[in-house]
């Protein structure tokens, strides 16, 4: 008899390792399931409250262990029974990540017990700011107890990273408000872009649109709060590319006509973000289903380089003329949601990335993106989003989300590999 808890509330999946997998809506079930095995008729089978969901033949799948996952939220599994006969592994399975040292950003924002997707960045005073969607749930549409639903919250560190102030509201609108990044600027204000969804007769939500807001005063107070004319989602920050010159990744649905597919797009100022020049759009050229999530950071060269989410692989593409056009993209070879790119103090460049629905991991690269390491696994939490900034002694400080909290840890990156760091040490100088 097993017992495995795991992470999930919206959509529960049955799997093994090799991927034969079955979706079950599980918000009108009991969430009971029963797994059996006979070597000579089923490998593998499951019930959901005495309803067969799935059924495999020996001989369909290679054996392996078998498990249960699942998103959004979290789902106590009880009376688990496991019968048949048990094989011995064809190969040696590779063990749980060991325990991490990482420290909580922000456990309950106030607005529900569920935040994620944070960005962070170093203030103009030296202070570093963490900017999270806090609600109740992956989406937190407004209702009768969170009227306002999901809002834009934040938290800040006066000593590196090691303890967090309070939670703070930066902005509460009527929508669902979520996703936010945060930018220092070369002028001196704080840039924070984030989207939103409402309610919606014919399905569930629909998008609001994109926000930007700004503040010169170190997040005292914002202006801003309009919605910005493109009808996209973001999920990284701005990128301040040179002086004056802005870039923010997009995505949304593609232009071509009968086409329902997504796709990468990009946003350019010239003047700090004064005014905005019409989107670029980055063409999928029917690689996959770009959820893009896009990240772009400007490269030695003069180039720029960008990581996409797709449906299949996470992906990138590059531009030559400061995003004027892109290149068809090319897959990392793996699969990689939520992509963010950082360049620690000594020129590696580190992107960030959720491997579905397993860890957050981050590889890094030092030949500007042409060859990438192996990936290495920062916390075995499928949450992820991370985001990076430089900390005073030239190590990295990642930020991310578990399940419904918010995490951080350090590291230092060299041409050696990647040390892990506590943030309870002390820091010297570089």
């Amino acid at each position: 008899m097993s017992i495995y808890r795991v992470f999930g509330i919206g959509m529960l999946f049955l799997c093994t390792t090799f991927g034969i997998a079955n979706e079950i809506d599980s918000k009108t079930n009991s969430r009971r399931l029963l797994s059996e095995g006979d070597k000579q008729d089923w490998m593998f089978s499951s019930t959901l409250d005495g309803r067969s969901i799935l059924r495999v033949k020996h001989g369909e799948v290679k054996p392996g262990p078998i498990g249960f996952y699942a998103d959004r939220g979290m789902v106590r599994f009880r009376d688990i029974v496991v019968s048949g006969q048990v094989l011995k592994s064809p190969k040696t399975l590779r063990k749980a990540p060991e325990p991490r040292d990482f420290i909580f950003v922000c456990r309950d924002a106030g607005a529900g017990g569920y935040e994620a997707f944070p960005d962070v960045c170093r203030r103009k005073d030296g202070r570093l700011m963490v900017v999270f969607y806090a609600g109740y749930g992956h989406v937190s549409l407004p209702n009768q107890k969170y009227p306002k639903g999901g809002r834009i919250s934040y938290c800040t560190s006066k000593d590196e990273g090691r303890t967090w102030s309070k939670p703070n509201v930066l902005y509460d609108g009527p929508f669902d408000d979520r996703d936010p990044s945060i930018t220092q600027l070369s002028d001196g204000r704080l840039m924070c872009n984030f989207f939103a969804l409402k309610k919606d007769k014919k399905r569930e939500y629909s998008e609001v649109g994109l926000f930007l807001l700004t503040s010169s005063d170190l997040g005292k107070t914002w202006s801003g709060g309009e919605v910005v004319k493109w009808h996209m989602g973001c999920s990284s920050p701005v990128r301040e590319v040179s002086p004056g010159r802005l870039f923010l990744g997009l995505y949304g649905r593609s232009s071509k006509k009968n086409d329902l597919s997504s796709t990468g797009w990009v946003a350019r100022s010239n003047d700090v973000g004064k005014s905005w020049e019409p989107i670029v759009e980055m063409d999928n050229c029917g690689v996959d289903n770009l959820d893009a999530e896009t990240d772009i950071i400007p490269l030695r060269d003069g180039s720029l380089f960008a990581a996409l989410r797709g449906k299949r692989q996470m992906w990138w593409s590059r531009s030559t003329d400061m995003g004027e056009t892109w290149s068809k993209p090319i897959t990392f070879g793996h699969q990689g949601h939520c992509p963010y790119l950082h360049r620690a103090e000594n020129g590696i460049i580190v992107l960030g990335y959720r491997s579905p629905w397993s860890s957050t991991n981050i590889t890094y690269s030092i030949d500007e993106t042409k060859s990438w390491s192996e990936p290495i696994i920062v916390d075995a939490v499928p949450g992820a989003y991370p985001s990076m900034v430089n900390l005073k002694d030239g190590s990295i400080l990642v930020v991310y989300y578990d399940v419904d909290n918010i995490r951080a840890r350090r590291f230092r990156v060299t041409k050696s590999g990647v040390k892990w760091l506590s943030l309870s040490d002390k820091m010297s100088a570089k």
